[in-house]
């Protein structure tokens, strides 16, 4: 479950972003792109601090071998 700060602007609410994650073999985030872009600057170095936090199991080789991977989740406020 991704869950965003909960001290959001009140101009985010009812919004939703996609949060595109890149997952390294040892499940942490490697980079991230939200879209729609968060337009308040602060909330957005936030939120995006959060979201790199996370940690992932990460994808398997057909031999069950782990590597890197993608996943994008849609986050609303």
């Amino acid at each position: 479950m991704i869950l965003p700060p909960l001290d959001f602007p009140k101009v985010m609410r009812g919004r939703t972003v996609a949060v595109s994650f890149w997952v390294g073999i040892d499940g942490r985030v490697d980079r991230l792109l939200v879209e729609p872009e968060i337009p308040d600057k602060g909330f957005r170095k936030k939120f995006e601090e959060v979201m790199r936090n996370y940690r992932f199991r990460p994808a398997r080789s057909a031999f069950g071998e782990p590597v890197p991977g993608t996943t994008t989740v849609s986050v609303t406020f």
